[in-house]
């Protein structure tokens, strides 16, 4: 039996573990498979059915010792929960998910652009408290958590000088362990967007090229069913592509990248020279939502442009499907037609056949939701905690 408060909770992390991982199963296979001695393990399945984190089924095992037939434990999928991070430029939102992927807690906060790490380390404690007491759950609830960043990762690091600069080279699993506790990982956010429109909505989609449009633009790339990772992460950073040499400069320092062209922020600065009043996103959506030919002509730009930067990736990969998220989708259909006028003037037919294009099942969610799906991984990854990065869950 334990001797103290701490090696009780062990105790008990680690049946829950095993039964989560393999069960249902006997009270005597949790010996067998924990080490523990069986007072441990009667202590902890009592507690954990008092808590009701385990369920029993009543004689529905194998017979034991005289006859005796035992019952099975196995998990309650409502109780244990994961936590999903999705950092922008300008905000911070997390959430709470059951083991089958249901949202019950979210909170969206406003951050200083581009914060310190160490500031979100200090913050973070505060809102998972706020999200674990709004769903009724506890701290050692949590199997994982995965934030969610827009710049390349590589082994739990920022690895670019331009994008999220003062996060570069800083070790982020480590940093928020200490703020949240279990297991934590670090993703670029269009690979948790990709991964949530297949992991939440279309398992079966194999093949299929998903791009953020935010304050920046990067895409997700899922090929044959693998998450392209690319030397050093940088796989789909097509938001710093050339296309305009005598164009704008971009904040990476290069001329005419595509995310001085079709960002959110690049639209509203293009709209507000026919309307001088515009200054938001906000006053970009409702003069479309009005029908405003101005406004329905930056969008279509915007979106051609990206359709003539995927021309490329689409040729090169045959993907079944592109789909848009970010801060673009609620801007009507005027985007994919303009990316869908893109890739027409640069992409033959044959590969142009049968693609699906589409906005995010989520909408501008399909990151928090990755990052829940991804954390939900974390549970059964021995790799994860190895590498500091989520591919190892979502690849």
């Amino acid at each position: 039996m334990p001797s103290d408060p701490g090696a009780r909770s062990r105790s008990r992390s680690l049946v829950l573990a095993v039964v989560e991982d393999h069960g249902p199963l006997t009270r005597s296979e949790i010996v067998r498979r924990t080490g523990l001695a069986r007072a441990t393990v009667a202590r902890a399945i009592a507690d954990l059915r008092g808590s009701g984190r385990l369920l029993e089924d009543d004689a529905a095992g194998e017979i034991e010792g005289r006859g005796r037939r035992p019952g099975l434990l196995h998990a309650s999928p409502d109780t244990r929960v994961a936590v999903g991070i999705d950092l922008g430029h300008r905000h911070l939102t997390a959430a709470l998910g059951t083991l089958r992927g249901d949202v019950i807690a979210e909170e969206r906060r406003e951050v200083p652009e581009d914060d310190h790490p160490g500031s979100l380390s200090g913050s973070l404690p505060d809102l998972l408290r706020s999200l674990l007491d709004r769903a009724g759950r506890a701290a050692d609830d949590v199997v994982g958590t995965v934030l969610g960043v827009p710049a390349p990762i590589m082994d739990g690091r920022v690895v670019d000088d331009q994008i999220l600069p003062l996060w570069r080279g800083i070790d982020v699993p480590a940093l928020l362990g200490t703020a949240v506790g279990g297991p934590v990982a670090v993703e670029n956010d269009a690979n948790l967007g990709v991964w949530g429109e297949v992991r939440g909505v279309r398992p079966s989609l194999r093949d299929v090229i998903y791009v953020k449009v935010s304050s920046g633009i990067g895409a997700g790339i899922v090929s044959g069913g693998v998450l392209l990772r690319g030397d050093r992460g940088r796989a789909g950073e097509i938001g710093h592509l050339s296309l305009r040499t005598d164009g704008r400069v971009c904040r990476c320092g290069n001329r005419g990248c595509l995310e001085t062209v079709s960002s959110v922020p690049s639209m509203v600065r293009d709209l507000a020279q026919a309307h001088a009043e515009v200054g938001t996103a906000e006053d970009l959506r409702r003069l479309l939502h009005a029908g405003d030919p101005p406004a329905r002509r930056v969008v279509r730009d915007a979106g051609e442009a990206v359709g003539q930067a995927l021309a490329g990736p689409v040729s090169l990969l045959s993907p079944r499907a592109v789909v848009v998220g970010g801060g673009v989708v609620d801007v009507g259909d005027d985007f994919l037609d303009g990316l869908e006028i893109g890739l027409s003037r640069f992409v033959r037919q044959e590969f142009r056949s049968g693609l699906d294009l589409r906005h995010a099942s989520f909408g501008d969610r399909n990151e928090i939701i990755g990052a829940l799906w991804a954390a939900i991984g974390l549970r059964t990854s021995t790799l994860i905690g190895q590498r500091g990065d989520a591919d190892a869950v979502i690849a």
